[in-house]
């Protein structure tokens, strides 16, 4: 799994209206890569995500809905990485 974060800075008045403020910590962006199955046939999921107060006690996290050309974008990164592996080719 990697896991990736970006502070957002400053005032942000769409998201303080979509998922509430942020006013006892930052907020933040999530992004999380799974990879599940086996060596050479693997599947990749991403999850995106954005977190209000991050790190505190009143930490909140909504999860975004799926974006088809970051899945797309996803699936080609790692075709083109076991295209370089010495998994055996398919079709």
């Amino acid at each position: 799994m990697v896991v990736m974060e970006r502070v957002m800075a400053g005032d942000n008045p769409a998201l303080d209206q979509e998922f509430g403020p942020s006013n006892n910590g930052n907020r933040v962006i999530r992004i999380r890569v799974r990879f599940t199955g086996a060596a050479c046939n693997t599947f990749a999921v991403q999850e995106l995500a954005v977190i209000n107060n991050a790190s505190t006690a009143l930490e909140q996290s909504f999860v975004l809905p799926g974006n088809a050309n970051t899945q797309d974008s996803l699936n080609g990164l790692k075709s083109r990485a076991e295209q370089s592996s010495s998994c055996p080719r398919i079709g």
